[in-house]
């Protein structure tokens, strides 16, 4: 699917689309009709592999990944086209996550920062240091 390891995958809320990203050989993440296999987006932005994607949850459907590039990008679709990027981490992105309403993403670096995103735009960040907690 994507000429090397598929690190994440997330399914639309209509379960009717799944996206995977990874390591890519020409692309980092891929959206897929379930049924059908036809491709609805290439997903350009990554300049490196892509370590996390999340689908929000309701319509109108968007998609937002973190990767090894320090970069949290939102796509919007489908067909599934690059909408924005924020750069909200020193060091790679590990995961992202939409809120259950779709307002917000949040996304967690190497880095120890936790990022919350408007989930339509990436227009704003604010920053927040996780609380003390050793996993």
């Amino acid at each position: 699917m994507l000429g090397g390891k598929v690190l994440d995958i997330a399914w639309s809320g209509d379960g009717q689309r799944v996206v995977a990203v990874g390591e890519g050989r020409e692309t980092f993440a891929k959206v897929i009709m379930w049924d059908s296999g036809n491709t609805v987006g290439d997903m350009p932005g990554h300049s490196k592999k892509i370590n996390s994607v999340a689908f929000k949850p309701s319509r109108p459907f968007r998609i937002v990944t973190g990767g090894e590039d320090n970069k949290v990008n939102l796509y919007a679709g489908p067909p599934f086209k690059f909408s924005g990027s924020m750069k909200c981490h020193e060091r790679f992105v590990n995961c992202v996550r939409y809120s259950p309403d779709g307002s917000r993403v949040a996304s967690a670096g190497e880095c120890c920062v936790c990022a919350c995103i408007h989930g339509r735009h990436c227009s704003s960040s604010t920053r927040c240091r996780p609380w003390p907690l050793a996993l």
